[in-house]
């Protein structure tokens, strides 16, 4: 969890969030953290999120966490609300949980912060707080993760017919899948469900707004709602593929 007044521990960049016996319950008290906001991106727990932070509160931020030691470089990856509207601060506004995580790397690109972040866990925010920092600040509850059997037939099922699907479909899924056929073998191997679940949820090509409901449901409910997402996706491209031919030939169409 982020740093409190007596814990500034590091930790390598997230593997499987499984195997970290540091991970907060929903119940532990509530933790001060600075807010990234990004407009189209969401983070998962045990992912690597790279993404571009163009505004001057958050390349402020990007640069305040790289003078830091890697295990203090805490921070609430969350999505800004669509439309504009402002908090009570005079900033955009942003949807109340998100996932807490660390600025692994950073570089600046034409005046762009190029982020690499590590996700953790998910929380809530509780509210938002004042600060001299030009980036938003928030007092942020950890929320729980539903504990999962890996050795349970259901989990096992659910598990497989995720890769299942996924391996079967990336043919087809295009360029916009940050998922290849290495990734999803490697996946098969040693990765419990929340690894899977999380990593699958983070490659696919889906909107933010449809990551981010994803992020917030359970783990169980998130499982579910990618094996649906995927045989949808597999039921399309069935019906589409007697006519696939003909996308060489737009003159035909």
């Amino acid at each position: 969890m982020p740093p409190s007044d007596d814990d500034s521990r590091d930790r390598d960049a997230p593997d499987d969030p499984g195997g970290d016996d540091e991970r907060p319950d929903a119940d532990e008290l509530e933790a001060h953290l600075p807010l990234l906001a990004l407009d189209d991106a969401v983070c998962f727990p045990g992912t690597v999120l790279v993404t571009t932070v163009s505004d001057d509160g958050g390349r402020s931020l990007v640069r305040e966490m790289m003078r830091r030691d890697l295990g203090e470089r805490w921070l609430g990856i969350v999505l800004s609300l669509p439309g504009g509207g402002r908090d009570p601060f005079g900033r955009r506004e942003v949807f109340p949980g998100g996932t807490a995580g660390r600025v692994l790397e950073a570089r600046h690109d034409d005046g762009d912060a190029i982020v690499v972040l590590g996700g953790e866990f998910r929380f809530e925010i509780s509210r938002q707080v004042p600060g001299a920092a030009p980036y938003r600040q928030a007092v942020i509850r950890p929320l729980g993760e539903v504990s999962l059997d890996d050795e349970d037939p259901g989990v096992r099922h659910l598990r497989t017919r995720l890769l299942d699907l996924v391996h079967g479909l990336l043919p087809e899924l295009g360029e916009g899948v940050a998922l290849d056929l290495d990734a999803v073998a490697e996946l098969r191997t040693g990765h419990g469900i929340e690894s899977v679940v999380n990593r699958l949820a983070a490659g696919l090509d889906l909107p933010a707004l449809r990551k981010l409901e994803l992020l917030l449901a359970s783990l169980p409910q998130r499982g579910e709602a990618l094996v649906s997402i995927l045989e949808n996706r597999r039921s399309v491209l069935d019906r589409l593929r007697p006519w696939r031919h003909l996308a060489a030939h737009p003159e035909l169409n």
